[in-house]
C-alpha cells in the first residue's frame, strides 16, 4: 500500500478529513470543501478555544475536521493546518478594527484583550516601561509618573514607602 493510500485509510478510520474553508456562514457554521477529485461542501461547527475570539478562521484556510455523527452538523473543525512558521506570532488580525493608519498608529478595539506571558510582560514606549513579573511584582518607570483618579485614590500594601 502506498503512503498516500495509507494516510487516507488512517484518516478515514479516525473520522478525520482535511479541507479548505469556502465561507463563514451567517449562522456561525463554516462551509468546508473536502475531497480532491469531487470536492463536497460540509457545514461544520468549530471546536472552541479556551478564550473567546482565539480561533479566527478565514476563507481559504486549510483546516482539519472530524466527522462526528449526531453533532448537529456535518463535522467539527478542530483547527487550522499549516507549518509552525506560518502560525501567527502577534495579535490576531481578526480582532475588530485592528487597522494601521497612515501615521503608524494601530488601534485594537475589542470587548477584552488578554496578553499573557509565562515569566514577564513588558510594555515600553520611549523611556517609559511597565513590567509585570510572574511573582506578581509590577514595576512602572518613567520620567514623570501621574497617578490620578476622579474618586478615591488608594495606596495599599504590606508597607507603603514614599520617597
Amino acid at each position: 500500500m502506498n503512503r498516500a493510500l495509507l494516510k487516507q485509510a488512517l484518516a478515514a478510520a479516525a473520522g478525520l478529513a482535511r479541507g479548505t474553508i469556502a465561507t463563514c456562514r451567517p449562522d456561525g457554521l463554516l462551509e468546508v470543501m473536502v475531497g480532491d477529485s469531487e470536492p463536497q461542501a460540509l457545514a461544520c461547527q468549530v471546536l472552541m478555544a479556551s478564550e473567546p475570539g482565539a480561533s479566527c478562521f478565514a476563507e481559504g484556510d486549510d483546516v482539519l475536521l472530524a466527522i462526528v455523527p449526531g453533532s448537529g452538523s456535518d463535522g467539527v473543525v478542530l483547527g487550522k493546518v499549516g507549518s509552525y512558521e506560518s502560525a501567527p506570532s502577534s495579535i490576531p488580525e481578526a480582532v475588530e478594527a485592528a487597522d494601521e493608519e497612515a501615521d503608524g498608529v494601530r488601534t485594537i478595539k475589542a470587548r477584552q484583550i488578554v496578553l499573557e506571558a509565562d515569566q514577564e510582560l513588558t510594555l515600553r514606549c520611549g523611556s517609559g516601561t511597565v513590567r509585570i513579573q510572574e511573582d506578581g511584582k509590577v514595576i512602572i518607570r518613567g520620567e514623570h509618573v501621574l497617578n490620578a483618579a476622579r474618586g478615591t485614590n488608594r495606596i495599599k500594601g504590606g508597607s507603603v514607602g514614599i520617597n
